[in-house]
């Protein structure tokens, strides 16, 4: 008699791609957290994926249209940015699940600011406190990992 095939191994799933959207001005406290974010997802970060000779606004665009989620950096800093402001316009007209974090001081929630359309109903993760940082990656791999099919 011939042996039964063994099964084959499942694929590991695919990490939920992150694109993430932030100031400048907040890096200290966003690079960190977007590195700790591998462990559950991919994310994308401009200073890991852009290189010299790179199409800065092509391969910003093309990331924003391949994530899965687009986590805003939240912050007065980011507000001011013409940027930062079409990268999240941009995630809102495409419909991308967007993940507001506060970052910096905001003045108000949702900001008095022509994004404010894109955000509002949505609660933010406030990741100011970086001694909370193990409850804040709970919170946004929470909201990663189980996003509605599309």
């Amino acid at each position: 008699a011939a042996a039964a095939a063994a099964p084959a191994a499942a694929a590991p799933a695919k990490k939920p791609t992150v694109f993430f959207s932030y100031c400048w001005a907040d890096q200290d406290l966003v690079r960190p957290l977007a590195s700790a974010c591998e462990d559950f997802a991919s994310p994308w970060i401009d200073y890991q994926q852009l290189k010299g000779g790179h199409w800065l606004y092509h391969d910003i665009v093309n990331a924003i249209d391949l994530a899965d989620v687009v986590v805003v950096c939240l912050s007065e800093s980011y507000l001011k940015s013409e940027n930062c402001g079409k990268e999240i316009s941009l995630a809102g007209d495409w419909k991308k699940h967007l993940l507001p974090l506060k970052v910096g001081e905001l003045k108000r929630w949702p900001p008095v600011h022509g994004m404010a359309v894109h955000l509002t109903g949505k609660l933010y993760v406030d990741v100011c406190d970086a001694s909370k940082r193990a409850d804040h990656l709970k919170q946004i791999q929470a909201v990663v990992t189980n996003l509605p099919s599309t």
